[in-house]
């Protein structure tokens, strides 16, 4: 430096010192004032902290020093001392603070002797265990007073601590307890930042991109490095006092807290980082009673109100409560505790009625905000009484993310037991050092033992059966050393004996070094899906056997993708290799003998445009060069447009049939010669046979035609018995001179309708009664109602419910006549059971219905059904249950020759819950229009 320089520099150092001491002298200046304050405020200050001392919820205790400060005795403690540490005051006071604290830290004499000698105040978290092994924690503020005294205002956290390690061991837990805070955590690996919580970011000024890879170091600041690095070089995990720096480069200072946790699977640092710049400004404020009070409420990150217990009016409100509850200071004033709490005024006035009369009392409301919204806030409730007047001292923190992070947690775990339940699964953890298993609920259930059964690894590996515990300790051993994960299927053996299968999945945590700490899993009950995949195995089994036996293979071609699947048979049909897993659609074909190629296409592709079943039979030349015959059968499935999807069949090596057939075939050619002379002789019986039957249809016609004509003269009684009477009327008319062309012309067609209703009965039964069954389109849902009409004299009379059933009218090429006449014996042969059984409320059901191929009609009666011994025989001619004079025993076997032999359909009968049910089948597709 030059000599000018050299001067200047001296005259700018000697104008800032006469500017500090004109400084100094202004601040003496106003501490004298300060102190002239304070000793006007001291009489009412000593009443205010009186009844702080008493009434807050903070466990406080004031210590004399002895032995120049080496150790100290206990002058007084306040209600709180005595609620937390459940100890009588008159019993503690005169106690050293030596022997007190004999059986805890050492570290904290060190403390409570530094505090005296500095007059700093400090921060000491402390444990010990209780008599009952139970560890306890205090969270203490130790600070002097100007009257030597050590004070020491503390909180039991045993609670929180113990949630804290609780929540410490789930990552994602203690992630959102992280974001929850207002506390700075920061995640450490290596000294530097690899996760950050949302406080962080906020009290140090940083994005989340610039706080990741930040050191640790870079925000403390350098003259706490030491101290730092020491700290993180021995894992200290008592909190200590730092001066952090902001992204702006203000310092401020923090207690800082940190452990080793893993965190995303490695070893990390969770440093926590609370700002005490408040706390270090009540601290220096706390000097005065009134001092300490201010600073306390005004200071407090918690919201804290003052309220008159009379009217409930809020007399005052601190900083952190404006911003809470977002009113000015001059809006709270004007406000009254009805106003921001959500319960009606008279449930407020009993809990406010509770606090005046107690001690501090602890409430969970729900607080309204200015802007309209609701928290859930824990209250704490104090009385403060002075000469003069009384007032309720309220905290209020929010608590609505904790609320709702435990409700939220409490949830999830409810959802993850149910979830474990539904699908058998269960967690589970294996500590190597303690050698034990933790289950959760439903492994237990899994294995079926008592909660109290021990889970070390010896009686786990009981539990696995026999056979298959090589097969898991391998497995177990080999993911541990390759530091895989696990995956097991096995057998276990319940303590009752019963054999389960799991399925069961791990993966292994270690140390540093590659020291297996911990495995955790899942093992989830498969008995059920591996019993029906042995049954599936066991049916494919089977089906391949049988399918080589009858030399029969099943496939499948997809349309779309054009994939074939063959059954191993197929593959032996054509002479391929089975390994050989690509069949192709060309190398099929090709295989197929070159004159039944074409004629085997035509067919599949003829049933795929009628999107119908086929079957056909051709030859295939075989891979080895053999002539084999082959019987071929598929159908499509479509899809809900009816495109076809898939063609799924069969495929038969049916040579030996073929040459079976042949042979046969030339043994008949042999036999021809005789049949010839058979031939005549068997048409002259056929012709005699078919006169026979001719003869019995009429002789079952016949016999009921008499009751359809009793059921027409039933028809016919009313409408003449109506005509009779308009007649009558006409006569009455123009003998008493009433008679006109008008009421004569009415008359008449009244008459007329009745007379063409009968003449309908007469063409309708002539045209269902004739002779001749000729095929002709009919509905049958209309032949129905009309046979029910024919019927219904001799049904009414026996007082016989009908009902009929149709959902459907559609029309079909057949033979009417035929149908009625088969429908009216089997109405006839319900009708004589339920009168020869004497049914209470008999009653016959007849329902109508179809499919794509055919239509069905039932005929059901509640007549008890038929006898086991005969049902078999009820359509053998001549056989019946009846009385013989009312049956010949050809009606059901007439009935049944009609069904099959001249509509070619079926009959079966069947007993029902209710009684006998005679079900028709007829060709629908053959027969519809």
């Amino acid at each position: 430096m030059q000599p000018m320089e050299s001067l200047f520099r001296i005259q700018e150092l000697e104008e800032e010192l006469r500017l500090l001491e004109s400084q100094n002298h202004l601040l003496e200046e106003e501490n004298k004032n300060l102190k002239a304050q304070q000793a006007s405020q001291q009489l009412n200050s000593d009443a205010l902290f009186k009844d702080f001392f008493l009434n807050t919820r903070q466990a406080c205790i004031i210590f004399t020093p002895i032995e120049d400060g080496k150790d100290f005795i206990i002058s007084n403690v306040n209600p709180a001392f005595e609620r937390i540490e459940g100890a009588k005051k008159e019993l503690v006071l005169g106690v050293k603070l030596s022997d007190v604290y004999q059986y805890t830290s050492a570290n904290i004499m060190d403390v409570y002797r530094r505090v005296f000698k500095s007059g700093e105040s400090e921060k000491f978290v402390f444990s010990w265990e209780d008599k009952d092994k139970k560890k306890q924690w205090r969270d203490n503020d130790i600070f002097k007073l100007s009257s030597g005294e050590v004070v020491a205002f503390y909180e039991n956290t045993t609670s929180l601590k113990e949630k804290e390690c609780a929540l410490l061991n789930s990552e994602e837990r203690f992630k959102a307890l992280s974001n929850a805070s207002n506390e700075a955590v920061f995640f450490m690996s290596g000294g530097y930042c690899i996760d950050v919580n949302k406080a962080a970011l906020k009290m140090f000024g940083y994005s989340r991109e610039e706080a990741i890879g930040k050191h640790a170091l870079s925000i403390i600041d350098k003259d706490y490095h030491e101290l730092t690095i020491k700290n993180l070089q021995n894992d200290y995990t008592q909190p200590y006092e730092a001066l952090a720096i902001h992204k702006d480069g203000h310092r401020f200072p923090v207690i800082i807290l940190g452990r080793i946790f893993m965190y995303q699977g490695q070893s990390t640092r969770i440093t926590t980082m609370r700002d005490i710049t408040l706390e270090k400004e009540k601290e220096k404020a706390l000097l005065s009673s009134e001092a300490k009070f201010r600073a306390y409420f005004e200071n407090n990150t918690a919201a804290m109100l003052q309220v008159d217990p009379k009217n409930k009016q809020i007399i005052e409100a601190n900083a952190a409560a404006l911003r809470f509850y977002g009113y000015t200071c001059e809006q709270f004033k004007k406000l009254k505790a009805y106003d921001i709490n959500t319960l009606p005024p008279d449930e407020i006035d009993k809990k406010m009625q509770v606090v005046i009369n107690s001690p501090t009392q602890t409430f969970i409301f729900k607080h309204r905000l200015s802007s309209g919204e609701s928290r859930e806030v824990e209250v704490y409730v104090s009385p403060i009484k002075t000469d003069t007047e009384s007032r309720l001292f309220i905290t209020i923190y929010d608590v609505s993310e904790r609320e709702a992070t435990k409700r939220a947690l409490e949830a999830n775990e409810q959802k993850l037991i149910d979830a474990q339940g539904i699908a058998k699964i269960g967690s589970w953890e294996y500590v190597f050092e303690e050698d034990k298993f933790y289950w959760s609920d439903e492994n237990y259930n899994n294995f079926e033992v008592d909660k109290s059964y021990l889970l070390t690894f010896e009686n786990y590996k009981r539990l696995i059966y026999p056979e298959d515990l090589n097969k898991v300790e391998d497995s177990w051993k080999k993911s541990i050393i390759e530091k895989t994960d696990n995956f097991t299927v096995h057998r276990i053996v319940t303590p009752k004996g019963k054999i389960k299968y799991v399925e069961e999945k791990g993966y292994t945590v270690y140390d540093k070094k590659g020291k297996p700490l911990r495995s955790l899993g899942t093992t989830q009950d498969i008995t059920e899906r591996k019993l029906v995949e042995i049954e599936l195995q066991k049916s494919k089994n089977y089906l391949k056997e049988a399918q080589r036996i009858a030399k029969v293979g099943h496939f499948e071609f997809n349309f779309k993708t054009k994939d074939i699947n063959w059954s191993d048979q197929i593959y032996r049909i054509f002479g391929f290799d089975i390994e050989d897993k690509k069949p192709t659609f060309e190398k099929y074909r090709k295989q197929i003998h070159p004159e039944d190629v074409d004629n085997q296409y035509k067919i599949f592709k003829q049933a795929l445009k009628e999107k119908r079943g086929y079957s056909v039979t051709y030859r295939i030349i075989s891979f080895e060069g053999e002539q084999k015959y082959i019987e071929e059968k598929g159908y499509f499935e479509l899809d809900k447009k009816g495109n076809p999807i898939k063609v799924i069949g069969t495929m038969q090596d049916v040579t030996s049939n073929i040459i079976a057939k042949k042979a046969l075939e030339e043994s008949k050619a042999q036999l021809a010669l005789i049949n010839q002379d058979l031939e005549k002789r068997v048409k002259e019986e056929l012709e005699k046979s078919r006169d026979k039957d001719h003869l019995l249809i009429q002789q079952s016609r016949s016999a009921v035609l008499g009751e359809m004509i009793g059921n027409i003269a039933h028809q016919w009684r009313q409408p003449l018995n109506e005509v009779s009477l308009l007649v009558t009327d006409l006569e009455d008319a123009y003998n008493f001179g009433v008679l006109n062309k008008e009421y004569f012309e009415k008359t008449t067609e009244i008459v007329y309708r009745r007379l063409k209703y009968m003449s309908d009965t007469i063409t309708d039964f002539s045209k269902m009664h004739t002779d001749d069954f000729k095929q002709e389109a009919f509905s049958p849902k209309k032949l129905i109602e009309k046979l029910m009409q024919f019927t219904e004299g001799t049904i009414k009379k026996n007082n016989i419910q009908i009902r009929f059933m149709c959902n459907d009218d559609f029309e079909v090429f057949g033979y009417p006549n035929m149908l009625s006449h088969i429908l009216l014996n089997l109405l006839n042969n319900s009708r004589d059971i339920l009168i020869e059984r004497s049914i209470k409320k008999p009653k016959i059901w007849i329902k109508l219905e179809k499919d794509k191929a055919n239509y069905y009609i039932r005929v059901l009666d509640n007549g008890k059904g038929i006898g086991r011994s005969i049902i078999d025989k009820i359509f053998d001619p001549y056989f019946t249950t009846k009385d013989k004079k009312r049956g010949s025993g050809l009606g059901l076997y007439m009935t049944k020759s009609m069904v099959e032999k001249q509509m070619n359909g079926q009959i079966h009968v069947q007993n029902q819950r209710q009684g006998a049910e005679f079900k028709i089948t007829l060709d629908l597709n053959g027969e519809n229009l």
